[in-house]
């Protein structure tokens, strides 16, 4: 009797936890994503090195490879990202990887829950049934890495291009972007004011005999205003003093100055108000 209660008690014991084991989940590919394969550094870069890379694969065998999640984006213009064609056999492998390394059965942490740097890493598997993200920080899953460094390797030299090429553009924006100054200066090429002496900027237009006159002012503290009116004495419309506006080291254009400013102003003749709202927004954003 003895015996038959506990082998009873051992079969509700067994059901009971095999009833709260979660079940797998199966792994079907969808008709437009495929996976997302992402890469983050923490600690140990400079802050303009810190993005994320990112991967995304469809089942049409498009890859999409764009960055994200910048600290700072120094670019002149938009963010870049370069599309790629993976052949109809390449993807049959990715999916045959996504089943054999089982990610879409993979925790969502994988990494190194001591790790305070290194590079973060994440897969997401995108089924028609749902998706599911894992990695972590410094991985060393088995299943997780066998599967990134493969799928990663389907495009290595494409990402090296453009990782490179944002590397570069990050780079260089924040040098020029700690290098900045709105300088003036003289015939000569000597800088006779820059941003030390720099109260305010904003575009001024006024009614003349000759029409609608158009200007970006600098206007300078005191000390900068007495700078300004040595650099320009004795200027006149006959002889006017001529100076120029370099912004972040570039030349930006020339300035004629015809009498010698007062209230430490210095007055840039625009075409327009547009004209003159856009270089006086040029100059604040260097001034920053």
């Amino acid at each position: 009797m003895k015996r038959y209660i506990a082998v009873v008690l051992m079969l509700c014991l067994t059901l009971m936890f095999g009833g709260c084991k979660e079940k797998s989940k199966e792994f079907v590919a969808g008709d437009n994503e495929l996976i997302l394969l992402t890469s983050t550094p923490k600690g140990g870069v400079e802050t303009y090195e810190i993005y994320t890379t990112n991967i995304m694969i469809y089942v049409d065998g498009t890859v999409k490879i764009y960055a994200s999640d910048f600290v700072r984006w120094f670019g002149a213009e938009g963010i870049p990202e370069m599309t790629l064609q993976l052949t109809p056999e390449e993807i049959e492998e990715i999916k045959g990887l996504i089943i054999a390394e089982d990610l879409y059965n993979l925790r969502e942490d994988v990494g190194n829950k001591d790790g305070i740097s290194g590079t973060v890493k994440y897969m997401t598997i995108y089924s028609a049934n749902g998706t599911n993200k894992t990695g972590g920080i410094s991985v060393s899953n088995r299943q997780f890495v066998r599967a990134y460094d493969r799928i990663e390797n389907l495009v290595r030299e494409e990402l090296y291009i453009y990782t490179n090429e944002i590397d570069e553009t990050q780079y260089t924006g924040h040098i020029n972007f700690n290098n900045r100054n709105i300088a003036i200066q003289d015939r000569a090429g000597n800088t006779i004011l820059d941003n030390e002496y720099v109260n305010d900027v904003y575009a001024y237009s006024e009614e003349t005999t000759e029409g609608m006159k158009y200007y970006t002012v600098i206007e300078y503290n005191d000390y900068g205003g007495e700078i300004l009116t040595k650099a320009t004495m004795g200027a006149n419309s006959e002889s006017p003093v001529v100076l120029s506006l370099h912004i972040n080291n570039y030349f930006e254009t020339s300035v004629a100055v015809y009498e010698t400013p007062y209230e430490n102003k210095l007055y840039i003749l625009q075409n327009t108000q547009e004209d003159a709202n856009q270089l006086t927004e040029k100059i604040k954003t260097g001034l920053k």
